[in-house]
């Protein structure tokens, strides 16, 4: 589904001068010998960075998109480092002498990402995978909060939010009706989703998990996955900028949409390593995690620079939903 997305801005270009520059705090005798912009990311800038005095490359990460996020991530990074495969930060700051964004020096993995992968796995390759996807999203889980709603860059609530049907009724009313969704939708699909939502909605309020980090962004293009010899496991989990506290079903919804999703065993099992790992998720959950995550598809639709393949999606995942639940 994502393959087919395109950035709605530019990524940022610098010279040698302004890298080795933005290098300097860790490498001060940093001489670029090679760079080139890393693939898979949408929102912001990242360039790997190899130099002549290293063997190996690092990471320049440049928070082009949304620089009141970059703290929030590198501190949620740095918090989660000992349970969560996540990569080494070895500068960051809020701002930077070439252009001012904030900007981190990072680890780079040499792996291929999750998106890329799957569909090339022979069928044990893939749960195998699974099982440690399931693993993972555990260890994310398990860093609780005393409430649901935004961080700030401390990583405390700046913002309570409201996960259950109230909140989700709301939230679609805001992305279609205030925030101008419904401009990509005819007037009478966009009464169906309203109308959907304030029926079906309630099924969210039936339970109630512990308010927990969650990633919010956990698909395909930021999970790097590598073979270990034993199988395939998690290398690391990128772009923590969206994350919040909120619900388990929030990143389960986002990793298991198409393709993912539809592929034989993998949902079934990606939950019973997470729940084998201490996790715990509804008798429900593969319908709720399709409820939960409409939430993301109106967030994009509401978005004032969404592109025509993101809306076309939306369009396509949201009627699917509607179409499930009013067949059961």
């Amino acid at each position: 589904m994502r393959e087919n997305w395109t950035r709605a801005d530019q990524e940022l270009t610098l010279s040698e001068s302004e890298m080795q520059t933005l290098l300097h705090p860790v490498f001060p005798n940093a001489r670029v010998l090679h760079s080139q912009l890393a693939s898979g990311g949408l929102s912001n800038t990242n360039i790997r960075v190899l130099m002549h005095e290293q063997k190996a490359p690092v990471l320049l990460r440049i928070w082009t998109r949304d620089a009141s996020q970059a703290e929030k991530e590198f501190r949620i990074n740095s918090a989660v480092h000992k349970t969560v495969p996540t990569p080494d930060c070895f500068h960051f700051s809020v701002d930077n002498p070439v252009n001012g964004q904030p900007y981190a020096i990072m680890q780079w993995f040499d792996a291929p990402r999750l998106e890329l992968v799957a569909a090339k796995l022979s069928p044990g390759e893939l749960l195998q995978l699974a099982k440690s996807l399931g693993k993972v999203l555990q260890s994310i889980h398990d860093y609780k909060f005393s409430a649901t709603g935004m961080l700030d860059n401390k990583l405390k609530i700046c913002e309570p939010i409201e996960i259950g049907s109230a909140g989700m009724i709301a939230f679609a009313r805001e992305c279609l009706i205030e925030k101008r969704g419904n401009s990509h939708l005819s007037e009478d699909f966009t009464e169906k989703i309203l109308g959907f939502v304030q029926h079906f909605g309630p099924l969210l309020d039936q339970w109630k998990s512990e308010p927990c980090l969650v990633h919010s962004d956990f698909g395909g293009s930021n999970i790097l996955v590598h073979d270990v010899g034993k199988g395939w496991e998690v290398a690391a989990v990128l772009d923590w900028e969206f994350a919040l506290s909120g619900t388990p079903l929030f990143d389960f919804g986002n990793l298991l949409r198409p393709p993912l999703g539809t592929m034989q065993n993998f949902a079934e099992t990606v939950a019973e390593s997470y729940t084998e790992h201490g996790g715990n998720l509804p008798n429900d959950w593969r319908r709720l995690i399709r409820l939960v995550d409409l939430s993301a598809w109106f967030d994009f639709l509401s978005r004032p620079n969404v592109t025509n393949e993101v809306v076309a999606d939306a369009k396509s995942v949201i009627a699917n939903t509607i179409d499930l639940f009013e067949q059961n």
